[in-house]
């Protein structure tokens, strides 16, 4: 058994129980105190989703009303949702340098560079679970194993918990796009990295947005189509723009983690510990009971509105030199770097489709 097999392996129970530890960490406490009976801690939480998003509403929130309520008010929060501290993709930066106390954020946008290896999850052409709640189970054990020892923990940064808030669909602003026919000439939005590579040998241009800018870009017909989470698309309201959404692209997944300084953890005293990761697994539970079966309820809401389509196998097959591509490039870039990049490849490959019932 490889080395980061047998790490995986090992958390991988634990994961799933306390992948609860959201991030947090001590604001304005003096640690020479920390531990004090009565002692209070006031979190600063920064996050980039409107509170109106699921995660905001189903996770996020009831996480915190968790915390207090178990540590009898001796946690508080200071929340800023929606970006209004801090930027999608500094959240990283700030949570380093203490300009927030925890943060949740995509390392795809957040820390390309210093978490590379997390990016694994967004690789397309990998069979993983539709549901939310069995995909985030198997990220999070990804997660809190082989990526924490690999590239979180050696940063003074540590995971709590991995989200995934969607699988990647194909948005279109016209007709289905299907085969590899249909992406001749397109131009796409991706969310950079290895889908513009799957874009770009497809045969389309690859077109760099923030999400928040492809609402206006379809309807201005900037773009055809965008690469993005079903389960998003429904939250920024792309139905109103797009004509056709795909159910079943394997273009992968969209996640998030929670996570704080490794330090401001440590610091916390055991009870307050304890608390918090209850509270974290009490949430966690509500956030899979929130999500199952979200994207199918998305499609009954919408369906008169815009037209959900499946791809047929052979749809999916004609893009597998394109998918191929792009993972090949994810590996061999990160394996120059002298990382371990096949070995956790391996690893989700294995993980997604198992939680997949494979």
């Amino acid at each position: 058994m490889t080395h980061v097999a047998a790490r995986t392996r090992a958390l991988r129970a634990a994961a799933l129980c306390s992948a609860a530890g959201l991030a947090l960490s001590l604001s304005a406490c003096d640690s020479s105190i920390a531990g004090e009976a009565g002692e209070t801690y006031t979190i600063r939480l920064a996050d980039y989703m409107p509170p109106t998003h699921f995660l905001a509403t189903d996770l996020i929130v009831p996480w915190q009303e968790e915390v207090t309520e178990r540590t009898g008010g001796r946690v508080t929060f200071d929340y800023y949702p929606g970006g209004q501290l801090v930027e999608t993709s500094e959240l990283y930066a700030a949570l380093q340098g203490g300009v927030v106390d925890a943060a949740i954020f995509p390392p795809t946008v957040a820390a390309p560079v210093d978490l590379p290896l997390s990016g694994v999850v967004a690789l397309p052409g990998i069979q993983a679970p539709s549901g939310l709640p069995e995909a985030s189970a198997a990220y999070t054990g990804l997660l809190l194993g082989s990526l924490a020892e690999l590239e979180w923990e050696p940063k003074g940064v540590t995971p709590m918990l991995g989200l995934i808030v969607g699988q990647n669909q194909l948005v279109n602003r016209g007709a289905p796009v299907r085969g590899i026919d249909d992406w001749r000439g397109l131009t796409v939005r991706g969310s950079g990295g290895m889908l513009d590579i799957v874009i770009v040998e497809a045969g389309g241009a690859a077109a760099t947005l923030a999400t928040t800018e492809i609402y206006e870009a379809l309807q201005r017909r900037t773009i055809d189509t965008s690469i993005t989470s079903g389960e998003t698309a429904a939250q920024y309201k792309l139905e109103e723009v797009a004509e056709s959404i795909s159910v079943n692209s394997q273009l992968g997944l969209a996640a998030v983690t929670l996570a704080m300084s490794t330090a401001t953890w440590d610091g916390f005293p055991p009870d307050i510990q304890h608390a918090i990761r209850e509270a974290s697994a009490a949430a966690l539970e509500r956030f899979g009971e929130a999500t199952a079966g979200l994207f199918d309820s998305i499609r009954e809401q919408l369906g008169d509105q815009v037209d959900f389509y499946t791809l047929t196998a052979e749809d999916v097959e004609s893009l597998h030199p394109a998918v191929t591509a792009a993972q090949a490039a994810w590996i061999s870039e990160h394996e120059a770097q002298g990382l371990p990049a096949q070995e956790v490849f391996d690893e989700w490959v294995r993980a997604a489709r198992a939680a997949a019932g494979e």
